[in-house]
């Protein structure tokens, strides 16, 4: 990790623990609850190792800290998003290991299928194809996900994490994680 992407994330987890992030239970009570939840879930984006820098070692960390973030509300967490990619685009560093961290994000949070001949990917992927949207993701014989394929690049415009969101959300449904 560089330098400039561990002072971008002590000072994001500096503003959410002093702002009091870590109280999630009046989320519903109010605009600075909310606020606060969203700060602590940008956080936990932000703190995630991404797709893209990781070796096969630190795929069960990701799936983890995934997991970890499906416990949140869908509507709480698409917001959540949206900062982290305000933010970072912001300071020109919303890059392929940023988009990462959404694109793993979008395929635990929903339940999304190995293969879908209706469903066309978003973004540049290397190594996926068009009817497989579950794809660098994997379930083992019990279900359980897991990584199954190297980051092998991006090209194109910015992942539209956001708009991919939206429409995992409307045709998969969320995942249940209490499975995994």
């Amino acid at each position: 990790m560089r330098v400039s992407q561990v002072s971008s994330i002590l000072l994001i987890l500096t503003m959410c623990f002093t702002a009091g992030c870590n109280d999630t239970e009046g989320v519903r009570q109010g605009g600075a609850s909310v606020t606060n939840a969203v700060d602590k879930i940008v956080a936990e984006i932000a703190t995630c190792p991404a797709w893209r820098d990781a070796t096969p070692d630190v795929w069960n960390d990701i799936i983890r800290c995934n997991l970890g973030l499906c416990k949140h509300d869908s509507n709480l967490i698409r917001k959540a998003m949206g900062e982290y990619i305000s933010t970072l685009d912001s300071q020109k560093k919303y890059d392929s290991s940023a988009m990462s961290r959404l694109f793993i994000l979008n395929r635990v949070l929903f339940q999304v299928p190995d293969k879908d001949a209706n469903w066309r990917p978003s973004g540049g992927w290397g190594g996926q194809t068009a009817d497989t949207p579950l794809w660098p993701l994997a379930q083992d014989k019990d279900g359980a996900l897991r990584i199954s394929s190297m980051f092998q690049g991006y090209l194109g415009s910015a992942f539209s994490a956001l708009e991919e969101f939206d429409d995992f959300s409307k045709r998969y449904g969320r995942r249940n994680v209490t499975e995994h």
